[in-house]
């Protein structure tokens, strides 16, 4: 396959077609009135005055027109000096040895004159599209540098600069699939540059020139290596997917085999004590067995519960019902489902205004965050709920005075499967902070860790307060 396809010339391949034709044109103008204006003036002047001067005339042509250009008009000025200035006039012999000299003189001055300006054109040209090109790839290797090194930014980058379309073209299958790019007629006059066997970039022609074929595999080899890093990133972000997956599952199946067991172990064991008919047990002993059993079948809910719930914030299927919430219907639900409830003191003013929530997660989300502050709690000193109201957002915080969190780990205590400090009651999951996190996130809050002032660990939710707006939208949407 070949490199590149079209008939495009490269820069520098040769004077372009319109220059060609206007020094031919300036040639067929110019000579013409300087032989009138020096054949009026011939009394005053002398063969080498028109001889410089017909030179000056081929110097002007040949920077205008080029090598034919110049070369066409040496030898007409020279016939015209033959005929017109001459001896003997108007004819094509030449009387004096020394006027021969001077024609052929003239002419070889001529055409050395041309080429040496035509050279010098044609590099000072190849020189503005070196310094051309070599912006454009300054600026793309700027791009990728700067974080724009993904397909669609390189591809992007090689239209504003030039001006020309282009896409990159895969085989897949023996077919030429279109990978990224703007789709191009492949009929259209257009060049393809190969970058491997398997890729290569299609281009259109710009109205300022065509690109050099350097510029094109410049620009070719930055969209095939964009390709691979597009393509490792999907990788790798696959990778850490799999591999994440692979944490959550190890951490959620160590968690479950013991989770999972105690509370089984403690109901099947005071079940099992239950049915023995050889062993008489007294009032209380029952009551402590059954007491055991519903323990443990509530910490079995509340573990099924959690990882319910953290399935639903994964798979975006949370859907909270928002309206305005008072936390004084809110807190006592709270103090009820929680074991050891009681302990919580409640400090909510009786003039707080509403909050936009769903109560029923507010109620989880509370109540997942009371569990962990009782859990770490020290004894004679429970937990408090306490709210305030700052910039139209309302705070409830949850405070604990026991061994708080690290500084380094207060970023991630909202990751399922994290357990900080020490539980006397039972290791837990690590899911209740995640589950809170997401809920509070679907209802459109935010949750926040941060030091209790003395020691222990504060966790605060903010949500926003329910306007007049907002609730009259709510009684017209229940209504």
């Amino acid at each position: 396959m070949s490199g590149h396809r079209g008939s495009d010339k490269t820069p520098g391949d040769g004077i372009g077609v319109v220059r060609q034709l206007t020094g031919l044109a300036a040639t067929a103008i110019v000579l013409p009135v300087l032989t009138v204006a020096l054949a009026a003036g011939r009394a005053h002047l002398s063969l080498a005055d028109d001889v410089l001067a017909y030179l000056v005339a081929v110097i002007c042509l040949a920077v205008l027109g080029g090598l034919w250009a110049a070369t066409i008009a040496a030898v007409a000025s020279s016939l015209l000096l033959n005929w017109y200035f001459t001896p003997p006039l108007h004819t094509w012999t030449v009387s004096a040895t020394h006027d021969v000299v001077a024609l052929v003189l003239f002419l070889c001055a001529g055409l050395i004159v041309a080429t040496v300006v035509h050279r010098a054109a044609r590099r000072a040209s190849l020189a503005q599209r070196s310094r051309e090109e070599t912006r454009l790839l300054l600026e793309l290797a700027r791009t990728v540098l700067a974080g724009g090194d993904d397909l669609t930014a390189v591809l992007t980058h090689f239209r504003a600069t030039t001006g020309q379309r282009a896409e990159l073209l895969e085989r897949v299958s023996n077919q030429w699939i279109r990978v990224a790019g703007d789709p191009i007629p492949p009929d259209g006059p257009t060049r393809e540059t190969a970058v491997r066997h398997d890729l290569r970039l299609r281009t259109t022609r710009g109205s300022a020139g065509a690109l050099s074929p350097s510029v094109l595999e410049g620009y070719a080899a930055q969209a095939a290596a964009a390709l691979d890093r597009d393509r490792l990133r999907i990788k790798v972000a696959q990778a850490a997917s799999l591999a994440e997956s692979d944490r959550i599952r190890a951490a959620l199946l160590a968690a479950l085999s013991h989770d999972l067991r105690t509370p089984l172990a403690s109901i099947k064991a005071s079940v099992s004590t239950l049915r023995q008919t050889d062993i008489q047990l007294s009032v209380d002993d029952r009551a402590d067995l059954l007491a055991t059993v519903e323990e443990g079948a509530d910490r079995l809910d509340r573990l099924i519960s959690n990882l319910l719930d953290m399935t639903r914030v994964n798979t975006g299927t949370l859907r909270p019902a928002l309206r305005p919430v008072s936390l004084d219907e809110v807190a006592p639900l709270v103090v009820r489902d929680v074991d050891d409830g009681a302990l919580l003191r409640l400090e909510i003013a009786e003039n707080l205004p509403l909050v936009v929530a769903d109560a029923a997660l507010l109620e989880r989300v509370l109540a997942n965050l009371v569990t962990n502050a009782l859990r770490y709690s020290p004894r004679g000193w429970p937990p408090a709920l306490r709210a305030s109201v700052a910039d139209d957002v309302m705070h409830v915080d949850v405070i604990d005075h026991g061994p708080g969190v690290a500084d380094d780990d207060r970023a991630r205590i909202f990751q399922p499967f994290q357990q900080f400090g020490t539980d006397r009651k039972g290791s837990g999951v690590g899911l209740g902070l995640a589950v809170a996190k997401g809920f509070v996130d679907a209802m459109g809050g935010r949750l926040l860790a941060m030091p209790t002032l003395g020691g222990g660990l504060t966790v605060r939710v903010e949500l926003p307060i329910a306007t007049t707006t907002t609730t009259s939208s709510t009684k017209q949407a229940r209504a």
